[in-house]
C-alpha cells in the first residue's frame, strides 16, 4: 500500500526533474549560441576573440565588455568594436551619439575590413586623416581620435598567435592612454536596451543563479511534500589548472582554444628540436623524424611517440584537456633533457 501511495509522487518528481534539466539545457544552450557569435569576446573557438579580451586584462587594463547603446557610453574610456554588425554600426541614432562622444576627446579603436564599402563609418563622422601607418590609420573626431585596423581575422583567437599583432594592439591601447578598455558586444547583437544586474553577470554566473533558483524550487516542493531525503541536483566540480605554459599558451587555454595552444607550444617546441638535431633550416615532419629516430636520447624520452600524437591533436582540432596537458608534460620533459 505504501509503494502504490509514493509512486505518483515518484513519478511526479521525476517529471519534475526532467523538466528542470531540459529548461537549464535550453537556457545554457541559448547563451552559448550568443557566445559564439564570430568576433564577439566571449567566443573561444578560432572565429572569435576572447584570447584578445583576455591578453588585455593580463597586460594591465580594466577591459570589460559593452553591451549598450552608445547613446551611454561613459567617458575617459576606449571603445573597442571588431568586426561589427553594420546595421547597428551604421544606425542613424548610433553614429549620432558615437561622433558626439568622440567629440568629447574619448577614442574609438575600430578593426573592420568593410568600413569603406558601407558608405565610410570614418567619413559619415566628419574625421580628418591625422596619421597613416603601415598597419592602421588614424582619424580625429573633435577632440577624440579613431584607429582604424583593417584586418579583423588577425586579432581572432586564430590570428593572434601572430605576436607583432597583438603586440601592436597593445601599443596603440597605451597611445590612448585609457586604463578602462570597453570591447563592444552590443554590435554583435548580443545585448539590446538599457543594462541590468543580469547583464553584468557572466555566462557562467547566469547559469549559477538560473540553477541555484530551479533547485530552490525543487528543494521547496521536497519539503512540502515530505516524501524521501532531500537529494544533491547540482553539483560544481572545480578543475585544476595547468600553469606551467607560455604565456600565450595560457591565454589560448583560458579560452578553451585547446588546440590552438598545443600548436602555438609545439611550434617553439619544434624548433628547438630542429636546433638540437643540426638543420640549419625548418624541416618537415617526416625529415625530422627519420633525423630523430638516429638519436638515442629521443627514442627513450619516446619523442616520436609525442610528436605524433601532438600533430594529431593539433590537426584533428582535439579539445581534450586530459591529454592537452598530458602532452605539455611530455613535451617539456623533451625540452629539459635538450637543453
Amino acid at each position: 500500500m505504501k509503494i502504490k501511495k509514493l509512486l505518483p509522487k515518484t513519478i511526479l518528481f521525476l517529471l519534475v526533474g526532467v523538466i528542470i534539466i531540459a529548461i537549464t539545457l535550453f537556457l545554457y544552450n541559448q547563451n552559448r549560441n550568443k557566445e559564439f557569435q564570430p568576433y564577439s569576446t566571449l567566443n573561444p573557438k578560432g572565429d572569435g576573440t576572447k584570447a584578445l579580451y583576455l591578453l588585455t586584462n593580463q597586460m594591465g587594463f580594466n577591459a570589460g565588455r559593452y553591451k549598450r547603446t552608445a547613446r551611454l557610453l561613459p567617458d575617459k574610456a576606449t571603445l573597442v568594436v571588431i568586426k561589427p554588425y553594420h546595421s547597428l554600426f551604421h544606425d542613424e541614432m548610433e553614429k549620432k551619439y558615437l561622433k558626439k562622444w568622440l567629440e568629447k576627446g574619448n577614442k574609438i579603436v575600430l578593426i573592420d575590413d568593410e568600413a569603406f564599402d558601407y558608405g565610410s563609418s570614418l567619413n559619415s563622422f566628419e574625421g580628418e586623416v591625422d596619421q597613416r601607418d603601415e598597419d592602421f590609420t588614424v582619424y580625429t573626431v573633435g577632440e577624440g581620435k579613431i584607429y582604424e585596423f583593417t584586418d579583423p581575422e588577425d586579432f581572432t583567437n586564430r590570428g593572434i598567435r601572430n605576436s607583432m599583432t597583438a603586440a601592436k594592439f597593445i601599443d596603440v591601447l597605451e597611445d590612448l592612454g585609457n586604463r578602462r578598455i570597453l570591447f563592444n558586444e552590443y554590435y554583435h547583437g548580443l545585448s539590446a536596451g538599457d543594462i541590468t544586474v543580469w547583464d553584468l553577470l557572466s555566462q557562467a554566473q547566469k547559469l549559477m543563479v538560473i540553477q541555484g533558483i530551479l533547485s530552490l524550487i525543487l528543494l521547496t516542493y521536497i519539503i512540502s511534500r515530505r516524501f524521501g531525503k532531500p537529494v544533491t541536483v547540482f553539483e560544481i566540480i572545480k578543475r585544476q589548472e595547468n600553469e606551467n605554459l607560455f604565456a600565450l599558451s595560457n591565454v589560448y587555454i583560458k579560452a578553451r582554444a585547446n588546440s590552438l595552444a598545443l600548436e602555438t607550444y609545439f611550434n617553439n617546441f619544434k624548433k628547438e628540436i630542429t636546433k638540437y638535431l643540426g638543420f640549419t633550416n625548418l624541416p618537415d615532419d617526416q625529415e625530422l623524424l627519420k633525423a630523430a629516430s638516429g638519436n638515442r636520447f629521443l627514442n627513450e624520452l619516446q619523442f616520436k611517440d609525442v610528436y605524433l600524437a601532438s600533430r594529431n591533436y593539433i590537426d584533428s582540432d582535439n579539445n581534450d584537456r586530459k591529454l592537452l596537458v598530458y602532452l605539455l608534460e611530455k613535451i617539456e620533459d623533451i625540452r629539459k633533457g635538450i637543453k
